[in-house]
This record gives C-alpha cells, structure tokens and sequence, in this order.
C-alpha cells in the first residue's frame, strides 16, 4: 500500500520544483511503518555497537576552561533546582545541597514508565510490572530501597508490600530490544530493570525541575523550538545574526561516563552510577555500556538536555561574555538553535565533547531551518504529510485529513487521495475541524443537518482485583476508579490499607491492542463555519496535531472545503 502511495504522490509532484514539494518528494515516505525484521534490527544492532565502540575510544579535548565554565553552569542549575524543589514540598535541606534524596520518597517524584522493563514485555504498566512473578533490579540500585526503609517507612511499605510474596531478581543490566523506525532500520530501546525505572524517573523529575527553574520547561519546549526555526527561516537574509538549527544524530548513546565526571559534582555522578545500567544484553550477549545511558532510561533525555545546554552555555560565553539567554537560545534534547554568531564554536564544542553533529539536518545559511518535526522555508510551513498507518479506516481517515491539510496549503494530490479514498471499507462521514483526525474527514464549513456523526475510539480495559499496595500504586498513575478518592498519597494508603469488599476500588488499565471504532451522534450547533479568521490559541478553529506556525488562513479553509467536495462529493 505506501508504495502505490508514493507513487501517487510522486505522480501529483511530477514536474513541481517549489520548496514545499521538493521537501514532500524527498521525505513522505520517511515515516512509513513498516513492519520489524531481521535485516532492520540487524541494522540498528549494528549501529548501537558502532556507537559503543565510538564513545569508549573517543578523548574528550575540552579545555581547562571550558570544562570549568560548563561544570558551573551544572552545579547552579541543579543548585536552583534542589532550591525550588525544597521551597515547594517543604523538604528540609542544607546550604548548597545539591538533590535533597527525599525526593525519592515524595509521591510526584513516585511513578513507572508505561514502556517495557526487563521483566515485563509488551504494552505493560505499573499494574502489570508488580504481577509479575519477578521483580529485576541491579545490585547497586538498593542502596535507594534502603533509604527508603530508613527514612520514608510508608512509602518503602508500599513499594515492597505486594511484592513481599514476589522473586527478586538482581540483573547486570537492561536488555536490548528494538521497534519499528523505517523501512530501512529499527529503533533501539533498553528495557531497564524495573526498581531502577522507579528511581530513574524520579531522579530525571529532578532534573527536570532544574532545568525548569533556569526557564527551560523541557514539557512546552517543542513549540518554542518550532518558532524559533521559523525565525531564523524568515530573517535569515535580513538579519546579520539569525537563528540557526543544530541537529545531533544518535545522542542518546552519546554521552559518556568521562564527560560525566568531567561536568557533574561527585554526589550526582555517584547517584547517576547507583542508578544506570552498567551492562546491555545484545541477544543473550553482555556488553558492557560505556555511555551513562541509552534511550529507555528514565533520566536520559532531561539528562541530555541539561548536558547541551552546559555546552551552549559555555559556547556563549566565551564569544558574548554573558549567561546564556533563551530568547537567543534553545534546547531540547538533540534539538538545539543558537545565533549563528556562535553557531561554529558551538558545533565544534559538542564535538570535542564526543557529541556527532548531524551536519545534513544543521542549518546555518540559506532560507530553510527545521526543528523539532517543523520545516519552514522563508517563514513558510513545509512540513512533508508524514503518513505511518494504512491498516484500517481509522488510519486511511487520519491519512486523508493530513493530505487535505497539505493540500490546501500548497499542491492538490489528486491521485494520493484518490488512492486513499478507494481503501476506504465504510463511507466517509464530514465532521467540524475541532474534531480529532481519525473522527471523519474534516471539513471547515457545513450548512446540512446540525447531528454529525463521528467515530470515537474505545479501548478495553483490563480490571485487576489484587491484594493490599496494588490499589495505591494504581492511584499513583492514574488507573483507579473510586467511589472515595483519595487526595494524597498517605491518604490513599490509609485506605487501601483498609478491609473492604472490593467495590470501592477497581483497579485496571487501558489495552491500546485492544481497542475499536464505534460510530456515534452528536448534535453540533447548526450550522458550523470556522472560516473566520481566528487567533493561533483558538483550538476549536484548526485540527489537531498542527505545529507552531501553522494556523489555517480563512483561503486555505476554503480551498480544504473545495478540495474535499472536488473529490469525493461528486
């Protein structure tokens, strides 16, 4: 199916040398699922090896003073960030404490990943992980259960109460595993045990939160990235000192244990040892990691993102003479904009810290920049239809909005929709732009009937009935319904702690695997039109999913409409 729709598409674009339609011919295809094999992991396996091969034989050539700058920039941050923390839970702490350990101890900090661990295989979460017959940690890792027991009694009760009756394992590591990415390779992940999951995500909380008090909240950080691309797209030729895009290619692996102790204070270096995986296994083979950590990891990417923004920090200050200031800057994760004043010593600083620069995707002349899943051209939105589904109607729905949508920006793709539209097993409902992509095919304007219907996604859930700690830990991550909700954690165990009937609390989770469409009414104010002009914040007036940038003009709205009637409402 992708390749008679790259054909179509190509068909459309034949002959179009516009930006919009050079970047669609180049990238489209970029985002195709396509099923995992033996040659797409062999593929990522083989580049993880390569990476660990390059980390553990690189030098760090960081000077004196660079190293002392970024090393500042670090221990502040996380200073300010121990700081606010403090501040805000009414933790007791010390001057110049660098991460109070009762952060370990709070319920936000409390929670584990919804991925995989490497005991647990499959779409898993917390509920899943503590029915498991076994229970992974590394050696090192007790050293935080014993805190717990020493200083946070109720907590540690709760993290071991329905595990009492389970099988410790202690591992050497996480487990490699990898996920569809492209038809050409796979994604790696490491499953990392499920203890250390725990404590990881609460220890990247952390760093989070210090990054945060230095005004850069990594949650929101995508958008301001996408402006400051389009930016430095649209000023590049007016301005002598415009935004430029810096792109990092596999810098998660890229980290090394040297560059860590090199820019951290000991305590954290120590906490990060206790807490990483000092090994991988490769398909029943053990490899010892010479990087901190690897995607999979519950502080790799905040991680990251401070260690980057260390190095711009320093990048800056030797040319400017002054602290970093994000309204010149930008980081997130691998994701990084400068000034391209300083765009070649930051290039060459990441470098020299053992990062690789991703020279093919890093822009510093001409009109293009992209960032974080924005292009822009001259200010203008390029960003290719990304298309990854075609397995069912939902998918084909979804890939028939995003072609509409680049469509009535730039080129009408006859034959793709065409195509798309002949995959379609039920007849195509219209449904308002407010509406989700894969609720029907959007439409900005309707003057017919006012009931719309639309297809809601329904997902199964699977109820747990389990004994004493499992109710709590459901609490923690949002999987419990209540007659009696708790409002804290201590109250939540008070409660669950108590004898009931087990029909105060049900206890489940939702299976993404098992979900399905059902096509239901609603009854929409008659008649809908959002061919107004409207502000970037008015969500009801675009679909979703739209980057920075990218708010539908009152023409293109218009040409949706055209197109959508032009090609399947006769």
């Amino acid at each position: 199916m992708f390749t008679k729709l790259s054909e179509a598409i190509s068909t459309d674009l034949r002959g179009c040398t516009t930006p919009p339609a050079i970047r669609m011919l180049e990238r489209h295809g970029k985002k195709f699922s396509c099923s995992s094999n033996d040659s797409t992991r062999l593929v990522a396996i083989t580049q993880f090896k390569s990476d660990c091969k390059r980390v553990q034989s690189f030098n760090i050539s960081l000077s004196a003073e660079e190293i002392s700058e970024a090393k500042l920039f670090i221990e502040k941050t996380l200073q300010l960030g121990t700081q606010h923390i403090c501040e805000r839970y009414g933790i007791e702490t010390y001057p110049q404490q660098i991460l109070p350990m009762a952060i370990f101890g709070h319920e936000d900090f409390l929670s584990f990943g919804k991925g995989a661990s490497s005991d647990a295989v499959g779409l898993t979460h917390i509920l899943d992980k503590l029915s498991k017959d076994k229970v992974s940690y590394t050696e090192r890792s007790l050293f935080f259960v014993r805190y717990l027991k020493g200083y946070h009694a109720e907590t540690f009760e709760l993290l071991l109460s329905n595990l009492k009756a389970k099988r410790y394992q202690c591992v050497q590591g996480s487990r490699l595993t990898t996920v569809p990415k492209n038809s050409e390779t796979d994604r790696v992940i490491a499953c990392e045990p499920t203890i250390n999951m725990w404590f990881q995500l609460a220890f990247g909380r952390f760093l989070q939160q210090s990054l945060k008090s230095i005004g850069l909240d990594i949650t929101n950080q995508q958008t301001i990235n996408q402006a400051y691309a389009r930016s430095g797209s649209l000023f590049c030729q007016q301005f002598k000192d415009p935004f430029c895009t810096i792109d990092l290619k596999s810098a998660s692996d890229s980290i090394s244990m040297e560059l860590l102790r090199l820019l951290f204070p000991p305590c954290i270096v120590q906490i990060i040892e206790m807490l990483r995986s000092p090994n991988i296994s490769v398909d029943g083979e053990l490899i010892e990691l010479p990087m901190v950590s690897t995607m999979g990891n519950g502080f790799t990417f905040p991680l990251l993102t401070l260690v980057c923004s260390a190095l711009v920090y320093t990048a800056n200050k030797r040319l400017r003479g002054g602290h970093i200031n994000w309204r010149h800057t930008a980081v997130f994760g691998d994701d990084i904009i400068v000034r391209r004043s300083v765009y070649h010593s930051t290039v060459d600083l990441l470098e020299r810290a053992g990062f690789l620069v991703n020279l093919s995707k890093s822009y510093s002349v001409g009109l293009f920049r992209e960032s974080c899943g924005g292009d822009y051209y001259d200010g203008r939105f390029i960003t290719p239809a990304y298309i990854t589904y075609l397995d069912s109607d939902e998918d084909v729905r979804v890939a028939l909005n995003i072609l509409y949508e680049w469509s009535s920006r730039h080129f009408y793709l006859e034959e793709a929709i065409k195509y798309l539209l002949s995959l379609l097993k039920n007849k195509p409902n219209l449904v308002p732009l407010c509406f989700s992509y894969d609720s029907g095919i959007l439409y900005p304007v309707h003057y017919g009937p006012s009931k719309v219907s639309f297809y809601q996604r329904t997902v199964k859930p699977k109820f747990f009935k389990e004994p004493r700690g499992f109710k709590t830990w459901a609490y923690l991550s949002g999987f419990l319904t209540s007659t009696r909700d708790p409002k804290s954690l201590k109250e939540a165990i008070i409660i669950d702690s108590s004898e009931t009937d087990g029909k105060d609390f049900d206890c489940y989770i939702s299976r993404e695997c098992q979900s399905r469409y059902v096509l239901r009414g609603f009854r929409y104010p008659f008649p809908w039109d959002t061919l107004k002009e409207t502000r970037e914040s008015d969500w009801w007036d675009r679909p979703k999913y739209v980057p920075i940038g990218r708010v539908l003009t009152k023409s293109e709205k218009i040409r949706w409409a055209f197109l959508v009637d032009l090609s399947f409402l006769g």
